[in-house]
């Protein structure tokens, strides 16, 4: 039996397993990557501005209020998490985990950023709160796939 935590903590791995080759002969390593930022459960009227939050595990945080601007959640697990009435303004979303995550209300939150995210239900347009999305256009990256091994919830 595997605890949540225990169960994410292996998911990083495997999401972050990196192969490397070298000059002249070829060998192979791994490089184990972890969350650089572990949300609590609140984290509700934070100033994030300009925060390198590559890999951030958000899953299940009340963000609410918080500011985000020119921040980067690239490859981040915003599942399930309360992002209502945030400052999304030039933030990085590039292959970030977005399901069944609440945008109601954010600012600065564009179709455009959402386009290179892993959104697992684009048809919950409502919780986005972009005006300009369409969840029909809505394509997938291929890297996404990554996320279908991590355990969430």
């Amino acid at each position: 039996m595997c605890s949540n935590s225990a169960g994410l903590t292996f998911s990083m791995i495997v999401f972050g397993m990196l192969l490397s080759v070298t000059v002249g002969a070829v060998s192979l390593s791994t490089e184990i990557l972890v969350p650089r930022y572990e949300a609590g459960e609140d984290v509700s009227m934070r100033n994030f501005e300009g925060a390198d939050l590559t890999l951030a595990n958000f899953s299940l945080s009340n963000a609410s209020g918080s500011s985000f601007l020119n921040a980067r959640l690239d490859y981040a697990n915003l599942s399930l998490a309360n992002f209502q009435n945030t400052n999304l303004t030039n933030t990085s979303f590039k292959w970030a985990l977005i399901e069944y995550t609440d945008f109601t209300g954010a600012e600065g939150l564009t179709a455009e950023q959402l386009q290179e995210a892993c959104l697992t239900h684009p048809e919950q347009e409502e919780k986005l709160g972009v005006a300009d999305f369409n969840a029909a256009d809505y394509r997938m990256p291929a890297a996404c796939r990554l996320w279908e091994h991590v355990p969430r919830g």
